[in-house]
């Protein structure tokens, strides 16, 4: 990678791991579609169309 190149990379909103590519990571298998916002997070989008993530209380994680 030269240095004058940005690399833009992406944080999934369900388990917040960064990933180059957003189509190969398991938590959006079987999704057919997702949310990106302006900060690179991706969401999952349900059938319903509400966004999918989780909030972490320090203790445990929820999935909202």
């Amino acid at each position: 990678m030269d240095l004058d190149e940005i690399k833009v990379v992406y944080t999934c909103g369900l388990c917040e791991v960064i990933v180059d590519e957003i189509m190969d990571h398991p938590c959006i298998e079987g999704y057919g579609h997702i949310y990106i916002d302006n900060n690179h997070f991706f969401y999952l989008v349900l059938d319903d169309g509400n966004n999918h993530n989780s909030t972490f209380d320090g203790l445990n994680w929820t999935i909202i």
